[in-house]
């Protein structure tokens, strides 16, 4: 180790930059946001007047065509670019300093300014800052500016233009240009050989850069590169942090003077370490990658950094473990790195990239439609924002995006082994080591995150396995995690990955304590994620509804009365009497008025999204819940709740999305339309508030309570035409038909409901919000009526009572559409005959 760090002083270390190379880059005009901008449009321009030309002359472009000068063709509209030629020269005037400069403060942030400007379109500048880097990697890679300019050339240099410019033929509407007439060029490697070139460099120092602060970001980049994978932003880290391929931490200021030296073990709280943040977030595949990650030698060199993370216990052939069932590895230095705070994150991101190459081999389908996603020319702009505001509402309501699950026998099966020191020949409940190893990184910080992060993507009979061995469906296992500081997130995780009806029941028969004892409720625990995760299981699976609202009860009641955590008996529940659910559910939200008008509420958020999923229970359950929102806040209150994000989306959503046409949906909405009157105007012209008004304009059954909320709205259409808001709210509740007249506002609303009638019906898509409970009324409708008798089954999200009503509702309507055909077919068969 002594010779290797003697090694490594002497040998790798760059020289310091020229000082007149940092007053060139000084001198450059290069702002990188207009610069893409500038290139994004000269392409679109180009693009536009050749589909222009080809659609006068009947023809389409040839591929001799190809040649034509783009740089003329571009002149009508834009001129080239001339940031991405500034930057292209000025990365070929320093391609023998890239290594200095990615040493220097200030010469780091021009780099990666031009990389990501100039590497994405031209393959010649992206080679040459990747040779730039080879043979000085090793120092860079732990060096706290070089690290971060490492990171954006592998990534932008090998990925190209994916994601940022869709089409093929980028290249050359550009028109580089690069590789003629010029030795020093051809002089230059390919991308393969540079990467392997890179990979076989640090390859040997692969574990003590695993622990290493800066080093540990760099192995992420290349595993990723090896993997033809890239970092998707995650919803909650601003974009600026992972502008192009490099992490950032924060912009660049100026240099403060230092008042107290910082700890050497800052990074490792939660509040400094953005390494977590940045590991639980999802890969991405890379499309257009220009390097060939199918390759053996490439697959295999990545196999080789799996094999020196894991001391060699890694099998790339088999995909297994390089030791016998009967006699498993211990626990050891594989599993403290497994808990280290720079270590940690680097396996999730191996773990992950080898899921997602298992996925991608097993299922060729999702590459071709990933390759067509991103080959589409022309966006729908419309649809873009629809996904966006998907994004935004799932965050609320805590709904994380589904990610490919590793199948058996494959390469992450192998790491997850591998992790937890599984035995294969023993039974789950008899495993030897692997009991404790989940037990132990269930507790810590970042290796809990590891084992949320194989929860999520292992398959079901190994999350199974994990469920046992664990502890995770024994009563006191289950008491214990809950109630450490950190193991209960990996409850939360456990609960919303569970897989079958069984696994459910267990888990509710654990739960079910905590939840009547009042230890999940009070907010003074921080334990309610764990009853919102419960909620919305029972609510998904159907199982163990009124006990969940029976012991929600009880909790409440426990801490009311102060006997928390006093454990209970059926004596107990006889004597004490009960609080109401309707009573429970203000609690639940823990509303907390502005403090000064003009600012936010507060909202406890995990009892917020709870409320959301009690309304997704059976409806003849969702009265009390119902009556506790309406009945227990006032109006003043329901319209600041109305107006914030997070009350707006879990309440108000869950009441007029789904079964608002059923009872006692219907009840409370109407309840609620007449206790926030007055109220409508305001709320249509705000930002969140607009939403309620839209949706309870269509949740409204009759048609005079929606003329009534037209009137009090035509009465202030002057305000409401004064910003966006208010006019949409304008247009969809008819505002303006109900001026004219009423005949004309009934037959608007008629055609809205036909409207949403038929995309109900065609697209499979219920407009207003509850296309899955559609779907499964209609399954369980054309199920009774062919007599089926699988009505009695598990599988049945209904109550029987339920299913009746609605199919003898639904009786009549269906004998007068069958009567309405028949007679249609006689008339028609009569004037045949005539």
């Amino acid at each position: 180790m002594q010779e290797t760090d003697n090694n490594y002083d002497d040998y790798n270390r760059p020289r310091r930059p020229n000082p007149d190379t940092i007053s060139y880059l000084r001198s450059l005009p290069l702002e990188e946001k207009s610069a893409l901008e500038e290139i994004k449009l000269y392409v679109q321009s180009i693009k536009v007047g050749k589909s222009t030309i080809d659609t006068d002359n009947g023809e389409s472009i040839d591929e001799s065509n190809d040649n034509i000068d783009s740089k003329d063709q571009g002149d009508e509209n834009h001129e080239y670019p001339q940031a991405l030629s500034a930057a292209i020269s000025a990365i070929e005037e320093i391609k023998n300093e890239v290594a200095s400069l990615a040493g220097d403060e200030f010469g780091s942030q021009c780099l990666e300014t031009l990389c990501r400007i100039g590497a994405p379109y031209s393959p010649l500048a992206a080679r040459i800052l990747l040779n730039g880097i080879k043979g000085y990697l090793l120092h860079l890679s732990t060096h706290r500016y070089g690290s971060h300019v490492v990171q954006t050339i592998l990534q932008l240099a090998i990925h190209g233009n994916s994601g940022i410019m869709t089409g093929d033929d980028t290249d050359c509407i550009l028109d580089l240009d690069e590789d003629e007439g010029d030795d020093d060029r051809e002089n230059i490697p390919q991308f393969r050989d540079i990467i392997l070139d890179l990979a076989e460099e640090i390859l040997p120092f692969s574990s003590q850069l695993a622990v290493h602060v800066c080093g540990s970001h760099v192995l992420r980049t290349l595993i990723c590169v090896l993997g033809g994978m890239e970092f998707e932003s995650p919803s909650h880290i601003s974009p600026g942090q992972f502008e192009g391929g490099g992490i950032r931490r924060g912009k660049y200021k100026a240099k403060k003077k230092k008042k107290n030296k910082a700890s050497i073990h800052a990074s490792d709280s939660p509040k400094n370490n953005q390494s977590s943040a940045l590991a639980m977030g999802k890969v991405k595949r890379v499309v257009h990658s220009r390097i060939d990650t199918s390759d053996e030698i490439i697959r295999e060199c990545l196999y080789s950094f799996a094999r020196a993370l894991t001391n060699g216990n890694f099998d790339s052939k088999t995909f297994s473990l390089n030791q016998n069932n009967d006699n498993p590895t211990k626990p050891g230095e594989l599993q403290e790195l497994l808990c280290h705070p720079s270590a940690g994150p680097l396996f999730i991101v191996l773990l992950r990239v080898f899921t997602y190459l298992d996925h991608f081999s097993n299922d060729p389908k999702y590459h071709i439609d990933e390759e067509q996603k991103y080959s589409k020319e022309s966006h729908d702009l419309e649809q873009d924002q629809i996904d966006n505001n998907k994004i935004i509402s799932d965050f609320r309501l805590g709904i994380q995006p589904s990610e490919p699950k590793f199948s058996p026998s494959s390469m992450g099966e192998a790491l997850v082994h591998i992790f937890l020191c599984w035995d294969k020949g023993s039974n789950d409940a008899e495993q030897k080591y692997a009991s404790d190893v989940i037990y132990g990184l269930s507790g810590e910080q970042r290796g809990s995150h590891l084992l949320e992060c194989i929860l999520r993507i292992c398959h079901d009979h190994l999350f199974q396995s994990i469920g046992t061995a664990g502890g995770f469906f024994q009563s006191d296992s289950f008491d214990e995690y809950s109630k450490h500081d950190v193991s209960n997130f990996v409850i939360q995780t456990f609960l919303y990955n569970i897989r079958t009806r069984s696994q459910v029941e267990n888990a509710i028969k654990c739960i079910e304590p905590l939840i009547g004892n009042g230890y999940l409720l009070n907010p003074r625990n921080k334990r309610r994620g764990i009853l919102w995760r419960t909620v919305e299981m029972s609510a998904n699976y159907r199982i163990g509804q009124e006990t969940i609202l029976k012991n929600l009860r009880k909790g409440f009641s426990c801490i009311k009365s102060g006997t928390e955590s006093s454990g209970q008996t059926e004596d107990q529940d006889q004597d004490r009497t009960l609080m109401k659910l309707e009573h429970c559910i203000p609690e639940l939200i823990g509303f907390v008025a502005p403090e000064k008008e003009g600012m936010r509420i507060q909202l406890d958020t995990a009892g917020t999204r709870t409320i959301y999923h009690l309304l997704r229970f059976v409806p003849r359950l969702c009265n009390e819940t119902l009556s506790g929102i309406v009945n227990g806040f006032s109006a003043q209150e329901l319209e600041c709740i109305a107006n914030d994000g997070l009350g707006s989306r879990c309440i108000f959503d869950a009441m007029l999305d789904g079964n608002a046409d059923q009872k006692p949906f219907s009840t409370f909405i109407k309840k609620l339309f007449k206790k926030l009157s007055g109220k409508w105007v305001a709320l249509s012209v705000q930002r969140v508030g607009h939403h309620l008004v839209r949706k309870l304009f269509l949740a409204l059954e009759s048609i005079k309570d929606k003329a009534s909320l037209a009137d009090e709205l035509s009465k202030s259409i002057n305000r409401l035409s004064g910003n966006a808001m208010g006019r949409l709210i304008i247009a969809e509740c008819a505002v303006k038909d109900f001026m004219i007249s009423e005949v004309e506002f009934e037959k608007c609303v008629k055609k809205q409901a036909e409207k949403y009638n038929f995309l109900e019906d065609i697209a499979g898509y219920n407009s207003k919000g509850k296309g899955e409970d559609k779907t499964r009324k209609r399954k369980r409708k054309k199920q009774v009526s062919a007599n089926d008798s699988k009505m009695s089954n598990e599988n049945s999200t209904l109550p029987t009572a339920e299913v009746s009503e609605d199919i003898i509702s639904s009786t009549p309507a269906l004998e007068e559409d069958e009567n309405q055909k028949v007679t249609k077919k006689r008339k028609r068969k009569r004037k045949s005959h005539g």
